[in-house]
């Protein structure tokens, strides 16, 4: 499946939810805005943090949205990439 598949998955699950369920995606956008917001973390390196956390989650749907929010956030390619490849080297703990 194409990323543009999931994302399109992503909207069409989201407006089912803002209407089943309008209290709770109004409570989950307000929370997204708060850690969103300006930080000593910019949004670009906070989208790179996401983008590593949906690959180590192997969330399909994390990582099309998170890999689409880095790049509008200024992050390139190669950029991308490290953020995902962290995961290989993470320290495993037995």
């Amino acid at each position: 499946m194409a990323d543009r598949e999931r994302l399109e998955e992503i909207q069409l699950l989201m407006g089912r939810l803002e209407t089943e369920t309008p209290e709770a995606i109004r409570a989950f956008r307000a929370f997204l805005a708060a850690v969103e917001r300006p930080s000593p973390l910019d949004l670009k390196h906070k989208e790179l943090i996401h983008v590593a956390l949906a690959v180590a989650a192997q969330c399909e749907w994390c990582i099309a949205f998170h890999v689409q929010g880095a790049l509008k956030a200024g992050a390139s390619r190669a950029e991308v990439l490290d953020a995902a490849m962290q995961v290989g080297v993470r320290p495993r703990c037995t």
